[in-house]
C-alpha cells in the first residue's frame, strides 16, 4: 500500500493566516486539518495524530508556549513535531519556543519557499522517527519470541532429565518427546528467521492445514509442568481432525503457547483453563478462557498498542514483558484471522471473573 499523505495540523485564531497557510500546503498535495484555537487544537493532535504541527505563539485563552507543553506532557502527542509559527522575532523569545519542545520556529510574515522546505524537512524527519521505532518495536518482538517461545521445550527437557534422576528408564522412554522438543526449538528459531524476511523483503509467511488437535497435544506436554505446579488444570476441548489454514510452528509456540501461559499467569491457584475450538460458518474458533483475575477495559484496549504498557504481575508474582498479545495478533493477522478478547475484573461480589481470547481461522481440509 502506497504511503498516505502528509498530514499537517494547524492552529492559529486568525482565519486569514490559517486559510494563507492553509493554501500553500495544498498547492503541494499536503493533507490540512485547521484548529481556530489551542484547545481545539489540542484535541486534533490527539484524535488525529498529525505529521506536523504548525503552531500559532499569540492566541487567546491558551498562547503555543502553553499549547506546546500540553502536547508534550501528553502520552499520545509527545512525539509530534511542533513549529511555531510568530511574528516575534526576539531571541529570548525564539529560545523559549525550543525550551518548550518545538521542533523550529518560523517567523511571520514567512517565504512560501522558506515555508515549504521546513516543513518537508521536518515531516521527513517524522517519519524517519516512526519508521525507525516500528523497526525497533520488530526487534523487539522478536526476540520476545525467541526468549519465550524457546522456554517451553527447553523447559520440557530439563523436566525430564531431572525427573530421570528417579526413573532411570525414563530418557529412553522419552525419546521421541526429547527429539520433538529440540525439534520445536529448530523450528522457533527458524520462524524467526522467517518473520525477519517477511518484515524486510516483504515475502508471505507459507500456510498450510494445520492439525488444531495435534498441536493442541503437543502443547499441552510442553506445558503440562506448568500447569501442575500451579495447582491448574488445563482442559482440552478440541475434535479429531479440526484444521485451520495456519503456519504450525507459530501456531504452536507463539500464538496459542502466549495464550496458554496469560491464562496460567492470571489465574488463581485450583481453577481450570480450557482450550477449546468450534466450527462457526467456516471457521475455526479457537478459544482459550480461564476465571482468572480478568483486565480492564483500558487494558483490553491496549493490548495491542505499539507503545502501549500492558505487563503486570501474575496471580503468583509471575514476570511478563507485555510484548506477547501483540506477537500473538502479528501472526494471526499473517493467517488471514482474527482476534478477540472479552473480561471481566476480579472483585467482591463478581462469580463469572476471567478472560476469554477467541482466535478466528479459516477452516481447511484435512490433508
Amino acid at each position: 500500500m502506497p504511503e498516505p499523505k502528509p498530514q499537517i495540523l494547524i492552529i492559529d485564531d486568525s482565519s486569514f493566516n490559517r486559510n494563507l497557510i492553509s493554501s500553500v500546503l495544498l498547492e503541494v498535495d499536503y493533507r490540512v486539518i485547521e484548529a481556530p484555537d489551542a484547545e481545539k487544537g489540542l484535541a486534533l493532535a490527539s484524535e488525529e495524530s498529525p505529521d506536523l504541527i504548525l503552531l500559532d505563539v499569540t492566541m487567546p485563552a491558551m498562547d503555543g508556549y502553553e499549547a506546546c507543553e500540553r502536547l508534550k506532557k501528553s502520552e499520545e502527542t509527545k512525539d509530534l513535531p511542533v513549529v511555531f509559527l510568530s511574528n516575534r522575532s526576539k531571541k529570548e523569545e525564539i529560545i523559549k519556543g525550543f525550551e518548550c519542545g518545538a521542533v523550529d520556529y518560523i517567523t511571520t510574515p514567512f517565504c512560501r519557499e522558506e515555508l515549504l522546505s521546513r516543513v518537508r524537512t521536518h515531516i521527513d524527519l517524522s517519519r524517519s522517527r516512526k519508521a525507525i521505532a516500528a523497526m525497533k518495536d520488530d526487534y523487539q518482538q522478536l526476540l520476545q519470541m525467541v526468549c519465550h517461545d524457546l522456554l517451553n521445550p527447553l523447559s520440557h527437557i530439563r523436566y525430564i532429565f531431572e525427573a530421570e534422576k528417579d526413573h532411570p528408564d525414563l530418557l529412553i522412554t522419552m525419546k521421541e518427546e526429547i527429539r520433538e522438543a529440540v525439534e520445536n526449538g529448530i523450528g522457533i528459531i527458524e520462524i524467526v528467521r522467517k518473520m525477519r524476511r517477511v518484515s524486510d523483503a516483504g515475502e508471505r509467511l507459507d500456510l498450510d492445514a494445520v492439525d488444531l488437535a495435534a498441536v493442541a497435544g503437543d502443547l499441552s506436554h510442553m506445558l503440562q509442568e506448568r500447569f501442575r505446579e500451579k495447582g491448574i488444570e488445563l482442559t482440552i476441548d478440541i475434535e479429531k481432525g479440526v484444521h485451520v489454514i495456519a503456519e504450525r510452528t507459530s501456531l504452536l509456540n507463539s500464538v496459542l503457547n502466549n495464550l496458554l501461559t496469560n491464562a496460567l499467569k492470571f489465574s488463581n491457584p485450583a481453577s481450570t483453563v480450557v482450550l477449546g475450538a468450534r466450527e462457526v460458518g467456516g471457521q475455526i474458533h479457537i478459544t482459550v478462557k480461564d476465571s482468572g483475575i480478568g483486565m480492564s477495559e483500558r487494558l483490553i484496549e491496549d493490548l495491542f498498542k505499539m507503545n502501549a504498557v500492558t505487563t503486570r504481575e501474575g496471580t503468583t508474582g509471575e514476570k511478563g514483558t507485555g510484548y506477547g498479545m501483540r506477537l500473538v495478533k502479528r501472526f494471526v493477522d499473517a493467517y488471514g484471522g482474527s482476534i478477540e478478547v472479552s473480561s471481566k475484573v476480579q472483585e467482591e461480589g463478581v462469580n463469572d471473573h476471567g478472560t476469554s481470547v477467541t482466535v478466528k481461522l479459516e477452516k481447511a481440509d484435512p490433508v
